[in-house]
């Protein structure tokens, strides 16, 4: 009768290990434990974390030594060799040693999870029984048997198919985003690949129905998949910080909107920011993490409504699903199912294109996410786009996020409104606040956001300061004023120069044919337009040109004249004032 294959591993153990010691006296339980380790490869990574390989015979596993999946190794070995189970102490104890050989006698390592970048080759994950992995570099792809690196899995991990030839814009048909918006979506995808951040947060946006966590779990299942594909905002940032630190891809399914604090969180988790949080059971140490993952966020309301956080983000805005249009779930995922491995195989391709043209891809004009751009745009061959195709996309799509995030600052918005009157404004950060709260409704004024002194409107227009940029006005705040030196905030809209002023400086003939006096920098208040500034959207300062520079007095609101001491003059407006009585500027 032949044995069964149980019985032959329990054979084999008992040959390699011993239930008594030399002196034929029976071990200990802990003991036995320890000795089923001793053939296993152990080592750590730089987090001090230990690790044991475990040989199979067709591959190797790579598992946690407190993990979950390496005690229940362990104790399936006891068990094999014994009939019975090892006691809870036991394990732990056994445990304790063999984490102890692998701190202190075994190598350090780098361990990945899901997706390795190894200079110019990306290493992926298919996290399937048989630990095979995707190996892609300038030349192709292929489908390795064994990890050239260090893989651990965890919990919740889905397998990816094994990838075969296939077209990457085959994925338009399975999300439900504006033709415009694709190479967005491709584009988050190759990044989130590439295994490198940072990473751009991709953000979708859309009435209920629209498809929105359908399309995050399509996006999900093509690079990390898992068993719970789509999760809910977790209650605090140490549950976000467990997320992040098992998952390749971080999921926030249905938000209803987003703190200052979990805003600036995903800024961190996107471009790569440290964490701190006190270890459990001491006073004084702490906990270290340090993550950068990609990031799909969606929601009814907009979540990525603050600046920092929006710079970092592809906002996309699902259309509505008709009714004609719309399939049954089953259907969908059957057909989804079957054109993943192509997509996948499209997305290795595509991959394969940003490693060989990394570095010799160049851009006029880098935006923030500048590593993301200039992978995305390595890639355009392999997509059959034109190029500059993907640029132009994500440059519209960064200009219509700075639209939303001024109208989710009130003051912001009163200010953009404000300056549609006038093309440069001076004065201190409190000068500024009494006259927009001047000419502002009630209702912006009684917002939890609004400055409640000049040192928060000082704080609201840094954080704001790089969107209004985009909109064609800059906002400095370094500037001295002569004699009293206070600090000024300088306001201007971006214009041409005049024909009498090149440069567009204030000519000495302003000033009465004399220099300016005091700080330098007070004579360049109206500058040329940065070459990177967007010029303002139509309609949006649709009176700019027509109307001329004014700089209001801070206490009564209305224009200086030649009454206060050539203070406009020194201020370098060449032009009448315009009226700003706040019953013309309605909010």
């Amino acid at each position: 009768m032949d044995k069964s294959r149980f019985e032959q591993e329990a054979e084999a153990i008992a040959e390699k290990v011993s239930l008594f010691d030399g002196e034929g006296k029976k071990k200990s339980q802990a003991t036995v434990l320890v000795d089923l380790c001793a053939e296993l490869e152990l080592f750590h990574d730089a987090d001090s974390d230990c690790y044991a390989i475990i040989q199979k015979p067709t591959h190797r596993e790579v598992w946690p030594i407190q993990s979950r999946a390496f005690k229940n190794w362990l104790s399936h070995k006891y068990f094999a060799m014994t009939g019975q189970g090892a006691r809870g102490a036991a394990v732990l104890d056994a445990l304790a040693t063999v984490e102890a050989r692998a701190q202190h006698q075994s190598s350090q390592r780098e361990v990945f999870q899901r997706v390795a970048w190894m200079n110019n080759r990306i290493v992926i994950d298919l996290a399937d029984e048989a630990w095979r992995v995707v190996e892609i570099d300038e030349t192709g792809w292929r489908v390795l048997n064994q990890s050239p690196v260090m893989f651990t899995r965890r919990s919740g991990m889905a397998p990816l198919p094994a990838p075969v030839q296939g077209v990457l814009s085959d994925i338009g048909q399975f999300i439900n985003v504006e033709p415009g918006s694709v190479p967005l979506v491709i584009g988050w995808l190759l990044m989130a690949a590439r295994g490198r951040g940072p990473y751009p947060a991709l953000v979708f946006n859309g009435e209920q129905g629209t498809g929105k966590s359908t399309t995050t779990r399509v996006l999900r299942s093509c690079i990390d998949p898992s068993t719970v594909p789509l999760r809910g905002m977790t209650r605090d940032v140490r549950d976000l910080l467990v997320t992040a630190t098992n998952n390749h891809v971080i999921v926030v399914d249905n938000l209803s909107g987003l703190s200052a604090e979990l805003s600036d969180v995903f800024c961190r988790f996107s471009t790569g920011g440290g964490f701190a949080e006190r270890k459990l059971y001491s006073n004084r140490e702490e906990v270290l993490v340090n993550i950068q993952r990609p990031i799909i966020l969606n929601g009814i309301d907009e979540v990525a409504s603050r600046g920092d956080l929006m710079e970092r983000s592809l906002i996309i805005h699902l259309p509505i699903i008709k009714e004609t249009s719309r399939e049954p779930e089953s259907a969908f995922w059957r057909r989804f199912d079957a054109a993943l491995p192509g997509i996948i195989g499209g997305l290795c391709d595509a991959l394969s294109c940003a490693i060989k043209n990394q570095h010799t891809v160049k851009l006029e004009r880098k935006p923030r996410m500048a590593d993301f751009a200039l992978w995305v745009t390595a890639a355009e061959p392999a997509l059959g786009w034109k190029p500059g195709a993907f640029m132009e996309s994500y440059t519209a799509n960064l200009d219509a996020g700075v639209e939303v995030a001024l109208e989710a600052s009130p003051f912001a918005e009163v200010l953009l409104k404000y300056m549609t009157k006038r093309v440069t404004w001076t004065g201190t950060a409190t000068d500024l606040l009494n006259e927009l709260e001047n000419v502002a409704h009630e209702r912006a004024t009684r917002s939890p956001s609004w400055p409640k002194s000049g040192k928060g409107a000082a704080s609201a227009l840094r954080r704001t300061a790089p969107l209004f940029r985009r909109m064609g006005i800059t906002i400095t705040q370094n500037t001295r004023e002569a004699h009293t030196g206070r600090r000024l905030v300088v306001v201007e809209v971006a214009k041409s120069a005049s024909p009498s002023s090149p440069d567009g400086r204030t000519t000495p003939e302003a000033n009465n044919g004399e220099a300016f006096q005091g700080d330098a920098n007070i004579q360049t208040i109206v500058t040329q337009p940065s070459p990177v500034s967007h010029r303002p959207s139509p309609g949006a300062f649709e009176s700019l040109v027509s109307h001329p520079s004014v700089t209001p007095n801070p206490s009564t609101g209305k224009a200086c004249d030649d009454g206060d001491d050539g203070d406009a003059k020194n201020r370098g407006l060449t032009t009448p004032a315009v009226d700003t009585h706040p019953a013309e500027v309605e909010f």
